[in-house]
C-alpha cells in the first residue's frame, strides 16, 4: 500500500468522526428559536437562514434526497407552490 493510501486508511476513522459532528451540530443548529415579547412570552418562532443553507448544503453535498411522502411536510410545501407548465411533462418544474 503507498504511503498515501495509508495516509488516508488512517484517516478515514477521523472523518468519519468529522462528519458525524457536522451532522450533529447542524441537527441543533436548525433548531427554531423562539421569540419572546417584552413580557418573555413566546409569540413565535424564527430560524438561522444561515443554519438552514448549511444544512440544505451538507444533505445535498451527501446525496441526500427527498421524496414527498403524502401528508407530510415536503408534500404540502410542494402542493402550496406555483405550478409552471413548460412543456416538458417528463420534468415538470414546481
Amino acid at each position: 500500500m503507498s504511503d498515501e493510501r495509508q495516509s488516508l486508511a488512517a484517516d478515514i476513522p477521523s472523518l468519519e468522526k468529522l462528519h458525524d459532528t457536522l451532522a450533529q451540530q447542524l441537527a441543533q443548529a436548525i433548531q427554531p428559536q423562539p421569540i419572546l415579547n417584552r413580557k418573555g412570552e413566546v409569540v413565535g418562532h424564527e430560524y438561522n437562514a444561515a443554519s438552514l443553507n448549511a444544512a440544505i448544503r451538507f444533505l445535498n453535498d451527501n446525496g441526500i434526497r427527498a421524496k414527498p411522502i403524502t401528508g407530510s411536510h415536503l408534500d404540502k410545501l410542494n402542493k402550496s407552490l406555483p405550478k409552471y407548465d413548460d412543456g416538458d411533462e417528463e420534468h415538470p418544474v414546481h
